[in-house]
């Protein structure tokens, strides 16, 4: 995860949603589209099918676990009338992304959490060798990930063969 700040703070147009998108992600905020309307939710599913992913919302009621790993966590916003979102991990805020209220961001909230849209495509050794025949080499990051133990370089990897192949099909 790279913290990202949104670019729009405004209770009508932020794009909270879209900075923790790109958080997680590892990407600019340029490369995530900023949608606005009603059906963001189901426009920021489609553009993450490039990356094998979705966004579930799940209600944390009593007796259900926080989820694992990188996630987003909804709640109120400032002006308690609308909804705000940052970056958590293992249930805790990691990344607020609006930069003007730092440390005020409590959650409270849904949790929305990223989905495997299909899991025999996660990590194939396929996509391996195309990165490795898109950018000539592996760095040794990408090395030491080809034995998949370590599930943060293996993310890393998979977004990054991800990125590659999302710019091939444009």
């Amino acid at each position: 995860m790279k913290p990202v700040d949104q670019s729009r703070i405004s209770y009508e147009d932020g794009d909270c949603l879209r900075a923790c998108i790109a958080s997680v992600l590892e990407l600019p905020l340029e490369d995530v589209p900023a949608y606005l309307n009603d059906d963001m939710g189901a426009r920021y599913n489609e553009w993450l099918r490039r990356f094998n992913l979705s966004l579930l919302a799940i209600r944390l009621d009593p007796g259900i676990d926080v989820p694992a790993g990188y996630h987003l966590i909804e709640g109120p916003s400032r002006n308690g009338k609308d909804s705000h979102i940052a970056v958590g991990l293992n249930g805790k805020i990691v990344h607020d992304p609006d930069p003007t209220s730092r440390g005020e961001f409590k959650g409270g909230g849904n949790y929305w959490v990223f989905v495997t849209l299909d899991p025999a495509r996660t990590l194939v050794p396929q996509l391996v060798e195309a990165l490795e025949e898109a950018q000539g080499k592996l760095t040794p990051v990408e090395e030491e990930a080809h034995d998949w133990s370590n599930s943060e370089r293996a993310w890393y990897c998979r977004m990054k063969i991800a990125r590659i192949l999302s710019k091939e099909g444009e």
